[in-house]
């Protein structure tokens, strides 16, 4: 015999479902502002060393730095924007489907991943890093 939930129960657990996914996004969003955190101490780190020593082959290294970094960024705020998608599809379920708690976006494919790599919160953040960075390496691999 299966159980009926009343309303309240059933708003309840669409609550409680929506606190999950929302914590999953917050924590992606966090992630990527470690990642652009992460890669500005890098870099400032290698042009630190650069300027103390001659090693031109550090600016091989300022430009892979931010486009693994870049990478990973976008990787992050493609699982978030399906993670945003998720959570616009259960709010606007039924009420009586609220007894699914499952927290499974669509699959992330390539493309997602592009797009989110040409977004502004992503591009608009590591082509400066990249193109100041490999300027600063440049002039310290030549002074």
């Amino acid at each position: 015999m299966e159980a009926v939930l009343n309303e309240e129960s059933l708003v309840q657990m669409r609550v409680a479902h929506l606190g999950m996914i929302q914590s999953i996004i917050a924590r992606l969003s966090g992630f990527s502002a470690n990642a652009k955190s992460f890669c500005i101490t890098i870099l400032a780190a290698l042009v630190a060393v650069a300027f103390q020593k001659f090693a031109p082959e550090l600016i091989w290294a300022g430009v892979a730095v931010p486009l693994v970094f870049a990478l990973l960024d976008a990787y992050y705020l493609a699982l978030e924007k399906q993670f945003r998608t998720l959570y616009s599809t259960v709010c606007a379920r039924p009420l009586d489907k609220s007894e699914d708690l499952s927290i499974n976006p669509d699959p992330l494919g390539a493309t997602d991943v592009a797009k989110a790599l040409f977004s502004l919160s992503v591009a608009g953040v590591y082509v400066p890093l990249l193109l100041g960075t490999s300027a600063l390496l440049y002039v310290a691999a030549h002074a």
